[in-house]
């Protein structure tokens, strides 16, 4: 996965809806930050939603929204 500043997306890959939008400067760890126990302990709408997906044996799929040259970009745009 790409490296950089980027506004990211979780879609479904069941209905290709945007779902979640975050920011990172790491997406292989964001995604499995996503993806780990310890967060889908938490009772929220994404975690729920990524739970209902995995009972169904499949995961949200990344998506690049935005690329920025520096990280002081990245919390506007997710914003915007």
């Amino acid at each position: 996965m790409k490296e950089g500043h980027i506004i990211y997306g979780l879609v479904d890959p069941r209905t290709n809806e945007l779902r979640y939008i975050g920011y990172t400067s790491n997406m292989k760890q964001r995604y499995s930050n996503h993806m780990s126990k310890k967060r889908l302990e938490a009772k929220n709408r994404k975690g729920n939603w990524i739970k209902s997906l995995l009972k169904e044996n499949i995961k949200a799929e990344m998506i690049i929204i935005e690329e920025y040259e520096t990280a002081a970009e990245l919390q506007q745009a997710e914003i915007d």
